[in-house]
């Protein structure tokens, strides 16, 4: 007999509270195969126009009342270097169900964790957390992002 695993409802839940913050103009399209990717995000703007933004996203979910377990999680170091390939910017969200409380960092922004053998333990930080205020500053990240990667720059930079 089939039976639904806490891990599997955790999931659900994550990916509910994931996609509350998301703005009603956005599009979240669900992944049906995961190797570490749950959905990808496409951002229209108000009036439904397309602004050619995507990010993926991937969701990892605890129920730990514990700080240092809610604030990181370990990945395979070739997962994050697979992460840090796409063209596409990968967001890394950390839900806690005991705090009711998503934390994120980009994949990209991933320079100096902790490595332990071929593992890399990812810290979040407490002013990094996700909700529907801070999810309207990842249009402008991606923008960055997109300008950077397609090389529209020139040097020297001014800051």
């Amino acid at each position: 007999m089939a039976q639904r695993t806490r891990n599997h409802i955790l999931e659900d839940i994550s990916r509910n509270a994931f996609n509350d913050v998301i703005p009603e103009h956005w599009i979240v399209r669900e992944k049906s195969k995961d190797y570490g990717i749950d959905c990808e995000v496409e951002i229209f703007d108000c009036y439904g126009n397309t602004t050619g933004l995507i990010f993926y996203v991937q969701l990892k979910a605890t129920e730990s009342k514990k700080k240092s377990t809610v604030q990181s999680v370990s990945f395979k170091q070739s997962k994050i270097a697979q992460f840090q390939s796409y063209s596409v910017p990968v967001l890394i969200v950390r839900y806690s169900q005991s705090e009711l409380k998503m934390l994120y960092t980009w994949a990209d922004d991933i320079t100096t964790q902790i490595y332990k053998g071929e593992n890399i333990t990812v810290k979040f930080l407490d002013s990094k957390i996700l909700d529907k205020q801070s999810i309207r500053l990842f249009e402008n990240y991606l923008k960055r992002s997109n300008y950077v990667r397609k090389g529209n720059f020139g040097f020297p930079i001014s800051t």
